[in-house]
């Protein structure tokens, strides 16, 4: 499967594609980088092992939109911090759930539970 990108600035009508063509003109292995106003749009094709393609490239779908109002602030303290990490355990039998553990949002340094170890 192989995708391409390639933008416009309608929002209804995509950018020229001849889908018989493996390489077609002007769409890229890349998503664009996108201004105001602008729609980045996707096809896709079944490609065989020889980099052919099995078929037509699909018709363009119009993957982005215009930018929506602000959002509501999110729930939380402000200027409290919060990160989150995974714990894990090499164990024949399934562990005990970890208990404990510190973060020093100073040092962004994890202390995790006795005999437990993390992602970070």
């Amino acid at each position: 499967m192989d995708f391409k990108y390639n933008k416009s600035s309608a929002e209804t009508i995509p950018p020229p594609l001849d889908r018989t063509v493996r390489n077609p003109e002007g769409w890229t292995d890349e998503p664009p980088t996108l201004i105001k106003g602008e729609f980045m749009w996707m096809i896709n094709a079944l490609i065989d092992e020889n980099g052919d393609l099995v078929d037509k490239w699909t018709r363009p779908i119009r993957i982005t939109g215009e930018q929506g109002p602000q959002g509501e602030p999110g729930e939380g303290e402000p200027g409290v911090s919060y990160k989150t990490v995974f714990a894990y355990k090499s164990s024949v039998e399934e562990p005990e759930k970890p208990v404990g553990g510190t973060w020093d949002p100073e040092t962004n340094k994890v202390t995790y539970p006795e005999g437990w170890q993390g992602n970070d």
